[in-house]
């Protein structure tokens, strides 16, 4: 079949009918390809640490407090600096931290065997 009889017979465009061929071709599938989006990149590993930290001690702190101490420490350099959105899905997705109604991590939760006990449990 020509690409003329099959954009009569679905009464569409020789545009649509030559991009669909090409899909098919290319993909032995006449499905849309699945978009594939990019990874976080400025939210390295380091970075992704930092904040969790910063975060299991002091649940209320912003996104933007988080992004000024990652300046300020200087965990990255300012051309590499997350957005506050970048950090705030950060923590919500890859941290699975929710809004806390805690101010601050308790002294006695820092110990090193509470601090075994919280892995052990999270593990």
């Amino acid at each position: 079949m020509t690409q003329q009889v099959i954009t009569s017979e679905v009464k569409s465009s020789r545009h649509f009918a030559r991009n669909v061929l090409r899909d098919y071709d290319l993909n032995n599938s006449s499905m849309p390809v699945k978009r594939v989006t990019p990874p976080h990149s400025k939210m390295v590993p380091d970075v992704v640490e930092f904040v969790e930290i910063e975060k299991l001690c002091k649940p209320s702190v912003s996104s933007f407090e988080l992004q000024q101490r990652l300046l300020l420490d200087g965990i990255v350099h300012p051309v590499y600096l997350p957005s506050t959105s970048a950090i705030s899905k950060c923590v919500r997705e890859d941290l699975v931290m929710a809004k806390k109604k805690i101010q601050q991590v308790l002294h006695e939760a820092k110990t090193p065997t509470a601090v075994e006990h919280i892995d052990f449990f999270l593990d």
